[in-house]
């Protein structure tokens, strides 16, 4: 069953084999989230707390071997079966270099 976010996503997901551990900060508060999958354009991940829709934030990506911030906003929040809440963070004003990194990086998950 596709929920009404997976419809309107624009760009391909990708699933991750393993979750990838990191964690997203706003203003001096960082929490710890756990990727579930990521696209071009955004990301889905699970954190324990709900942060709110529409909400800017720093998601510090690890694309090994380099670490960078992504600047993203919260699109949807919404509780999760487990514990904690899902996520929908679209990227803001990507980079291109930053781009790059991620284009080249799900490359490498599709293979």
């Amino acid at each position: 069953m596709t929920s009404e976010y997976e419809d309107r996503r624009a760009k391909k997901r990708f699933n991750l084999a393993q979750a990838e551990y990191t964690d997203v900060c706003r203003r001096e508060e960082c929490v710890s989230i756990s990727i579930k999958d990521i696209s071009e354009s955004g990301v889905r991940f699970w954190a324990q707390k709900e942060i709110p829709r529409d909400t800017l934030v720093m998601l510090n990506v690890n694309f090994f071997p380099v670490t960078f911030p992504i600047r993203s906003v919260i699109i949807w929040a919404r509780s999760a079966e487990e514990d904690g809440f899902e996520h929908g963070a679209e990227f803001v004003n990507l980079p291109p270099e930053e781009r790059a990194l991620i284009c080249t990086y799900l490359r490498e998950l599709k293979e």
